[in-house]
């Protein structure tokens, strides 16, 4: 009898671990808004979610980086919005998007100071005259992409009254500010 008790008390533990587990799966597949780590956004990025997100409509052309067709959107300016500086590039598909997000982190960046499963923020390659930080974050088929710090590297005459002012975003404001929103 306790042979059979201790076979049954497995059983039922492994049915109550499996019947958990698949419980998990499909609350993620039907819900995944709900999961910790999630984004607030499921599926493919259109412009109208962009336009909606930001409050305004973006303007828009299409682009092409190394192959990689896409449409990049950004505010006018018109009217003011906090996503002001971003730009957002849209890819037909997710695999596109990646592709082209992990040909950026090659060859877009001289020098890469902090990465993260779906970010990067480095200095920007090929700029002769300043040295600009870029953040870049993937999210399914959208890339957003806005320069964090920028300073220009040219001689400065000390008698100038409107020298160049040096550009500087707080990165981890930045970071929040577009996983809160995308």
């Amino acid at each position: 009898m306790k042979k059979f008790l201790i076979k049954t008390a497995k059983i039922l533990g492994l049915a109550i671990v499996s019947a958990l587990i698949c419980l998990f799966l499909i609350f993620r597949f039907f819900f995944p808004e709900f999961m910790p780590g999630s984004h607030g956004h499921v599926g493919k990025f259109t412009k109208e979610d962009l336009d909606a997100i930001c409050g305004v409509e973006l303007r828009q052309d299409d682009r092409d980086y190394c192959g990689i067709e896409y449409m990049r959107y950004w505010n006018n300016r018109n009217v003011p919005t906090e996503f002001d500086g971003l730009d957002f590039y849209v890819f037909d598909s997710n695999f596109k998007a990646k592709r082209a997000y992990n040909k950026m982190k090659k060859n877009g960046f001289s020098d890469i100071k902090e990465e993260g499963k779906d970010y990067v923020i480095g200095t920007e390659a090929g700029t002769m005259d300043a040295v600009c930080v870029n953040y870049i974050y993937i999210h399914n088929n959208l890339i957003i992409r806005t320069t964090v710090e920028c300073y220009s590297e040219w001689a400065v005459d000390p008698d100038d009254p409107n020298p160049p002012q040096p550009y500087f975003k707080d990165s981890k404001a930045v970071d929040s500010l577009v996983r809160n929103n995308f």
